[in-house]
């Protein structure tokens, strides 16, 4: 079996064929395990029919063959193979990525994708800090552009004070403090959050905030 990586473009409903048009997003949607033996096309399309929620398969939620995410696979996002070259899900078939050299947001994403890859390698508690600042900077140019850079939650167990968390399902929350006993510390601070929620888990009492969010 070999994987073929699903990016969801959040501005799937705009596309219009011209791949300037497209920013890929930082992390896959999903991962999909398709026959190593398939020709290139029939992987691509074999990764597309199973990210659609009723067709062929079922919904792709409960396929065993897949780390499932959001909604189905559309026009205008992109399939990446195990060496890394991203194609377009077109209205016939499937293209290979390219953007033009005066669309500059892709490769500042796919920079952005390396450093967090090598944050989670680093040892180094100063480089890691070091990388995060420059992901912090690349993020506010993005933004400066007036592109819409979205926020990817963090898993529970990562999550620091600040960071999103949750998910399309329970809805999403701001961290707003963590590690707190006893109780009565949290709930000091929940009475200045009128919205706000306590969570507990096996290192203390969590005070989140909640955050008007859509994850597309």
């Amino acid at each position: 079996m070999t994987h073929i990586q699903v990016f969801h473009n959040p501005h799937f409903l705009a596309y219009r064929g011209d791949h300037d048009q497209i920013v890929p997003p930082l992390t896959p949607t999903a991962s999909v395990r398709v026959p190593a033996e398939l020709a290139a096309e029939e992987k691509l399309s074999a990764a597309y029919a199973r990210t659609q929620h009723g067709y062929l398969y079922g919904s792709w939620f409960q396929d065993p063959t897949i780390i499932p995410h959001l909604r189905s696979t559309s026009v205008g996002d992109l399939l990446a193979t195990e060496n890394g070259a991203l194609f377009v899900v077109e209205r016939l078939g499937f293209r290979p990525f390219y953007p033009t050299a005066r669309n500059w947001k892709p490769r500042l994403l796919e920079s952005m994708r390396n450093l967090e890859g090598s944050a989670e390698l680093a040892h180094n508690e100063q480089l890691k800090v070091a990388i995060r600042d420059s992901l912090v900077q690349m993020n506010q140019a993005l933004l400066v552009e007036e592109y819409p850079v979205e926020e990817i939650p963090q898993a529970w167990g990562n999550a620091e004070v600040g960071d999103l968390v949750g998910n399309d399902s329970q809805g999403y929350y701001r961290v707003f403090a963590r590690h707190l006993e006893p109780k009565w510390r949290a709930l000091l601070l929940q009475e200045h959050l009128p919205q706000g929620k306590m969570w507990r888990d096996s290192k203390g009492w969590a005070v989140l905030q909640p955050v008007n969010k859509q994850i597309k």
